[in-house]
């Protein structure tokens, strides 16, 4: 019983790669039963002096990775390239709403609104920025729904004369830019990170929207 759970959602998870992309994530839940088990099989077997080498390593590599993430600049983690870091990505996200503070500073006082195609920045753009602005989630290409789907939408403002500001790590889409009459500005923000090209932001001001029509998606 303990088993059958891990091996379930393993295989579940395993299965439906081979149709659509899987996080990694997904299958923590199966772990739950795991721990429970092997101390069972440890306390069965007798094993303690590997099971302490284990976790000594373990620990060990624990304490290894939290001090990349806390001084990224240090001796310690300078022999990691910026482009090799896993934790990259935890970089760039308040010096990206700093910029992002400026485009909007620009335009908040008129009827305007903030959207990106990607959940995670909208999600740090509305932590880090002054006021936490909404941010709207937009599906450019049927993409998998996420929690900004069942929040506000942008058909609540569809043909009221809206300033648009469009953030992300890729070029504008012409889809999306042909929801709004016209392009005003554009500007772009290369993120560097240890001597490293790391992102390029892409922050484009839009005006009066429209109508946006959500691609068909056959993602779950």
């Amino acid at each position: 019983l303990l088993i059958a759970p891990f091996f379930t959602i393993l295989g579940l998870f395993f299965s439906l790669n081979f149709f659509n992309k899987v996080e990694v994530n997904w299958v923590l839940f199966g772990y739950v039963t795991l721990p429970i088990l092997l101390a069972f099989y440890i306390r069965q077997t007798n094993k303690w002096k590997i099971t302490q080498k284990w976790l000594s390593l373990s620990s060990g590599l624990i304490v290894i990775l939290f001090c990349i993430v806390s001084f990224p600049n240090t001796k310690f983690a300078s022999w990691l390239p910026g482009k090799n870091d896993p934790f990259k990505k935890m970089r760039d996200w308040e010096q990206t709403a700093q910029i992002a503070e400026r485009s909007w500073k620009a335009i908040k006082n008129q009827k305007a609104f903030i959207f990106t195609p990607s959940y995670h920045i909208a999600s740090h753009l509305s932590f880090y920025m002054n006021d936490s602005p909404h941010i709207y989630c937009i599906d450019k290409d049927g993409r998998r729904m996420n929690q900004f789907d069942f929040w506000q939408t942008m058909d609540e403002i569809e043909n009221q004369c809206y300033t648009g500001l469009f953030i992300d790590r890729n070029p504008i889409p012409d889809h999306v830019e042909a929801a709004f009459v016209r392009k005003v500005d554009s500007t772009t923000w290369q993120f560097n990170y240890k001597q490293d090209s790391i992102y390029t932001y892409h922050f484009v001001q839009l005006e009066h929207f429209k109508t946006y029509e959500i691609p068909e998606s056959g993602k779950y």
